[in-house]
């Protein structure tokens, strides 16, 4: 084992790693929640069967559905992206908003190269580009707002 300052240098990396190894916190309610997407096409023109988009969900909707807020995340992001935001006296507040926080197809959540079944499962899983996600969150918008609300 290192002694002086070499024995403090290794010790504050056993603990950033230590650190970086603990779980994000996560201030979503109820944990992950699955939008079933069924068979999606891709912009290549690939349609993948059973596809699906995770999300966690802040607050309550109200009975207007007024107050519906999606966050989508960038490009193979997470949910987690936004939790600086979410929170009590924060920008997105769920004692006003409803908000929806979504993972990005290909972040290992969502629909991903290491999630999928083959054929389309690793390298074969299609390019994802970002107009994907107007596409999913309309159809998750649209969901919402309807008469069933999310499962």
């Amino acid at each position: 084992m290192p002694r002086g300052v070499e024995a403090m240098l290794y010790q504050r990396i056993l603990i950033a790693i230590a650190l970086l190894m603990q779980p994000a916190p996560s201030f979503g309610e109820g944990g992950h929640k699955t939008f079933d997407l069924g068979e999606f096409q891709f912009e290549d023109g690939t349609t993948v069967p059973k596809t699906f988009l995770t999300y966690v969900t802040h607050g309550e909707l109200n009975r207007s559905k007024s107050n519906l807020v999606l966050l989508p995340s960038w490009y193979s992001g997470d949910h987690h992206g936004y939790d600086y935001l979410i929170g009590r006296n924060k920008a997105l507040d769920p004692k006003k908003y409803f908000i929806v926080a979504t993972d990005m197809f290909a972040n290992g959540l969502s629909s991903s190269p290491s999630n999928t079944p083959p054929p389309y499962d690793g390298p074969r899983f299609p390019d994802v580009l970002v107009i994907y996600l107007t596409r999913l969150f309309q159809r998750l918008q649209l969901r919402v707002q309807g008469l069933n609300l999310l499962d």
